[in-house]
């Protein structure tokens, strides 16, 4: 009727004869104890002291599992009751609140008295000490509604240390002089910070996590801690300072554990403010009604002002842990000029201009200013660690407080930045309070870029250009220019480091080429600025050449591409010589949607000294060609996107040198195979075959069709004779094919 075979249970029962089952659930004989303990009121369940905030705990000694704790305590229906029951060395326990029926009132430690017979208990089971029983314990059992024996808390000051811990009670009542927002929180011996719930005089819970907590003057409140209390007022300015000037890094200090400081910030409603920090403290910025914004914007430069002037900055330490108590923070305002350095404009000579930003135990940010006519519509900003081992951020902002672009030396050290047409723009620079100094360096990558080298594009099967690399880390640039903007070319950086990169900009400055991609294609300008760079830690070869090759115009594929008809089973051989004059050949492939080819060099190589492929979808000009690791060794496979449909999709098939060539001419013998049923448009089917009427002899005949296959045969049978074709010739385009057949013996016949 009631009860849980693996615990004890609680049941309810009337009067009666009842049967007590008892199973072993043990593969071995085991020695079962049980104890019947009637819950209702009854003699030998002593009393707390009271329910006074301030009085002594209850202690005593569980004596065995099997049995019940038991206290009495006096209260009235209504009232919220807590009961706080702990083992002195831990363990499993459980308790609740009972009345005199022994029926379980609450499970919880907060507890609404309902109406009932009296007799109010607090039951504990004692389960599995960590010890030996008998167990030591104790017991609080607290009235928290309208609580007594609580030590009186006021508000904390900015600036000031938070009131001492009253551990003889753990409870606060607080009472505000002012209606308007607060934080209550605990703040420990290490100097942790815990948000603690704030109680109305009934008990209930007014705010859960101390944060923001709306509370109304002259009401008592109440806050459950045994550790120091800090309550502050999101609207008080008691202990706020002046002295925050924009764009000066300011320094404070922690006098005492927990202290918050108020910082008055210089700014109207409406500002867009970056408050940027050592990541020594912890800042939320909050305005006259005590409103907070950007709790995860400040750095950024995107946080906008509103609610009500003015506007204060509340610091409070970030960790405790840190031995120092010292901490720095700068505010700007991002939508208005600022006092910054000129942030100057770098170019492609191998020495561009590089502003210095250094850090230093005093230091951790800096900012810069481009002013509104000094710069291109699109630029490289790049950051560059010159000493120290530290990291640093950088935001660039326009005039507007508009973020344009940020980039991080934790991820890269370059990024490509929209910038805001005629508009000044500021860059902020956040690091760390340690010995370290970065480079920034700003690159027009537009058509006015300077320092680039003029380069006119090259048919394919023309000369390669090439250059000495700069230093790691620093851009060079290649001006590629061309006839038409409908132009198509290819673009290819190589060096025998294998350590130079490229990036692409059409004349606007619109990205083009991937800074990871080991080659590409690009069409809409007729001039491309082709930047090449040898990345930062990577050793740079004794010189580099950049292959820029005309492999489109307007009027559909270059001219000097191979015309491929048919790839259903693929093509080949391709052949072909090259050399630092003659860099490349391509060849234009009737392709589809989900083609997929594989392709063999001869002589097979490694991927750095065979010939290097691409293919390039012309509707989309991404390179399908990727190197595959196989049981056989090093090999390509390009291939092109599935659609549904099969639909054709002509593409551009290049064949460059190797990335680091054995020799100063490398030849080239590449096949190519379809790598699954059929690839290219081509469906297979068979159309005519004929003549209808041949004699006897050998004859040849012609079978008309597509995708056709040189070991296709054409079958004729009359009774007992059957004779298969052997192929001739196969036409290019797979759509006609020669077949020979020996009819010497044949019968007469006609083909249907």
């Amino acid at each position: 009727m009631c009860g849980d075979p693996w615990d004890g249970s609680w049941c309810e029962l009337a009067a009666g004869t009842y049967t007590l089952s008892v199973y072993n659930s043990h593969w071995e004989p085991i020695t079962n104890r049980v104890s019947l303990v009637p819950l209702m009121a009854a003699p030998g369940c002593p009393a707390v002291v009271g329910t006074r905030f301030d009085s002594a705990p209850t202690t005593g000694l569980a004596a065995d599992r099997l049995g019940i704790v038991c206290h009495a305590f006096t209260a009235a229906p209504g009232e919220r009751i807590t009961a706080d029951f702990r083992l002195t060395e831990y363990g499993d326990f459980g308790h609740w609140i009972t009345d005199g029926t022994g029926k379980r009132i609450c499970d919880s430690a907060d507890c609404v008295l309902p109406a009932g017979v009296g007799g109010y208990r607090v039951l504990a089971e004692v389960r599995r000490p960590t010890g030996e029983f008998p167990a030591a314990y104790s017991l609080k059992v607290r009235r928290l509604s309208n609580p007594e024996g609580c030590v009186p808390v006021a508000m904390t000051a900015y600036g000031s240390a938070p009131a001492q811990a009253a551990p003889q009670t753990g409870c606060r009542t607080f009472t505000p002089a002012v209606t308007g927002r607060y934080d209550a929180q605990g703040i420990d011996a290490r100097g942790g910070v815990s948000g603690i719930a704030v109680h109305a005089a009934d008990g209930s819970a007014v705010c859960v996590d101390g944060q923001d907590c709306l509370l109304t003057a002259g009401v008592p409140y109440t806050l459950l801690t045994d550790v120091a209390v800090r309550i502050l007022s999101r609207t008080a300015t008691v202990g706020c300072e002046s002295g925050v000037t924009l764009a000066r890094d300011h320094k404070g200090t922690f006098a005492v554990s927990g202290e918050v400081d108020c910082l008055n910030l210089p700014l109207p409603q409406g500002a867009h403010v970056a408050v940027l920090s050592d990541s020594a403290a912890y800042i939320t910025v909050v305005d006259a009604k005590g409103a907070a914004f950007c709790a995860n914007t400040l750095r950024d430069g995107t946080c906008v002002l509103g609610g009500t002037a003015p506007y204060r900055a509340l610091v409070s330490e970030l960790d405790p842990s840190d031995e120092g108590d010292v901490y720095r923070l700068v505010v700007h305002r991002t939508d208005a000029p600022s006092a910054c350095r000129t942030f100057l404009p770098g170019d492609f000579t191998g020495k561009p201009v590089r502003m210095s930003v250094k850090n230093s135990t005093e230091v951790f940010a800096d900012c810069l200013t481009i002013a509104a006519n000094d710069h291109s519509a699109l630029e490289i900003i790049q950051i560059q660690r010159v000493s120290g081992d530290s990291n640093a951020d950088v935001s660039i902002l326009d005039e507007k407080g508009k973020p344009v672009c940020s980039i991080t030396t934790s991820y890269g050290s370059f990024s490509t930045c929209a910038l805001t047409p005629k508009a000044a723009h500021t860059v902020l620079v956040r690091g760390r309070n340690v010995p370290a100094e970065f480079a920034l360096t700003r690159l027009d990558v537009t058509a006015t870029a300077r320092g680039c080298v003029p380069t006119a594009a090259a048919a394919v099967g023309g000369p390669s250009t090439g250059g000495v690399p700069a230093t790691p880390g620093t851009f060079l640039c290649h001006q590629v220019t061309t006839a038409d903007a409908a132009d198509t070319l290819h673009l290819n950086v190589r060096d025998v480091q294998g350590s130079a990169r490229l990036i692409a900009y059409t004349a606007n400055g619109d990205f083009v080429c991937d800074y990871f991609n080991e080659g590409c294609a690009a069409t809409g300008s007729t001039r491309y600025q082709v930047l090449v760079q040898v990345p930062e830690g990577k050793t740079a070869a004794p010189a580099y050449r950049l292959d820029a090759l005309r492999i489109g115009t307007a009027a559909g594929p270059a001219p000097e591409c191979v015309k491929v008809p048919n790839v259903s089973y693929g093509f080949g051989p391709l052949t072909a010589t090259l050399s630092e004059r003659k860099t490349a050949i391509c060849a234009v492939l009737p392709a589809a949607t989900g083609d997929r080819f594989d392709l063999r060099f001869t002589p097979a190589g490694t991927f750095e000294q065979s010939p290097t492929p691409w293919m390039y979808d012309r509707s989309g000009l991404k390179n399908g060609c990727e190197g595959w690791l196989t049981s056989e060794g090093q090999k390509y496979v390009c291939s092109l996107p599935n659609a549904s449909p099969k639909a054709s999709r002509p593409s551009t098939f290049v064949i460059g040198l190797p990335e680091k060539p054995a020799q100063a001419s490398t030849a080239v013998r590449l096949e190519v195979t379809c790598a699954q049923a059929l690839c290219g448009p081509d469906e297979r089917t068979i159309g005519t075959v004929g003549p209808s009427t041949v004699g006897q002899g050998k004859v040849t005949m012609t079978v008309t069709g597509s995708a056709l296959r040189e070991d296709s045969v054409v079958r004729l049978t009359s009774g007992s004779f059957s004779v298969r074709s052997t192929t001739l010739a196969v036409a290019p385009d797979r759509r006609r094919m020669t077949v020979a057949l020996d009819l010497t013996k044949a019968p007469s016949a006609r083909c249907p």
